[in-house]
């Protein structure tokens, strides 16, 4: 998650050009991919558990 400090920086730039949208978008998705990335760890390994048990 962007912290408040992080999100001040971002909007203080305020360049709408298609360079800082692109790594907005970069740094957006890249957020979401390791919070998927987590859930999916954590679920195959209580699937895994519960199978084994």
């Amino acid at each position: 998650m962007a912290t408040t400090k992080h999100r001040k920086k971002l909007s203080s730039e305020g360049d709408c050009n298609e360079s800082n949208i692109k790594h907005r978008l970069h740094h957006l998705f890249g957020q979401i991919e390791k919070e998927f990335d987590g859930l999916i760890t954590e679920n195959v390994a209580r699937i895994a558990i519960y199978y084994l048990i």
